[in-house]
């Protein structure tokens, strides 16, 4: 019985380390992995929220009007990549997830 309550200690303690980076109440957008490549942390200065205006460039070579948008910026994959998500006023929304991957140098 010892053994069994020392190995769900153990695998219960595991789980949760590997969501140390993530977002969370204490850090909102979550932290880089000391263990992601460097390149990471070339997003720091855009992590977070961002208040703003979208424009479009349609078909013909005219702007859209404005439209008001929220920018998110956060860590995820346990703080191994980038995700943004922008939620526009006018209902579009749209998002992206990067990741550096060191073998191709992207």
């Amino acid at each position: 019985m010892k053994l069994i309550t020392i190995l769900l200690f153990f695998i219960s303690f595991s789980a949760f380390a590997q969501y140390d980076y993530e977002p969370s109440k204490e850090f909102p957008f979550g932290r880089p992995n000391p263990e992601a490549p460097e390149q990471i942390k070339n997003y720091e200065a855009i992590i977070g929220v961002c208040h703003c205006k979208s424009t479009r460039k349609k078909q013909d070579g005219t702007w859209t009007d404005p439209v008001d948008m929220t920018w998110k910026f956060k860590y995820i994959l346990n703080g191994t990549a980038i995700q943004d998500e922008t939620l526009k006023a006018d209902g579009a929304h749209s998002g992206s997830i990067r990741q550096y991957v060191a073998d191709s140098s992207r």
